[in-house]
């Protein structure tokens, strides 16, 4: 079962053996045994506990999929938004050309080109 795997892939990235996450949760190990084989479902205490230690969220234990999720640690976010807002300090000061700037400006082409070297004076 779909379930089952999920728990058993999240615990094996993390080289935990079922007794140590049946501790975690203070269930007994057989009872996280039926967990990831599908045998038995987890209950939602449980789920929200490895949910949190795994750092992924209860619909990726349970094998759905959520495509336009992203998951990120509370630090992860906090240096997204970080560089957002340096990011947003710098496009503020980026000054944008008016059109006379755009018309006298040094058009230089490839070798390819005709128009090698030319300046446009309008």
């Amino acid at each position: 079962m779909k379930k089952g795997n999920n728990l058993k892939f999240y615990r094996s990235n993390k080289y935990l053996t079922q007794k140590q996450v049946a501790d975690y949760l203070k269930v007994p190990v057989g009872t996280y045994g039926n967990w990831e084989q599908g045998t038995n479902e987890a209950d939602y205490r449980s789920l929200i506990l490895l949910s949190k230690f795994y750092g992924v969220s209860i619909n990726q234990l349970l094998g759905e999929k959520e495509e336009n999720l992203i998951i990120l640690s509370k630090e992860q976010y906090n240096q997204l938004v970080q560089a957002y807002n340096l990011m947003s300090k710098v496009m503020k000061n980026i000054r944008k050309p008016t059109s006379i700037e755009i018309k006298n400006q040094v058009i230089i082409g490839d070798n390819n080109s005709n128009n090698n070297n030319n300046i446009n004076n309008g």
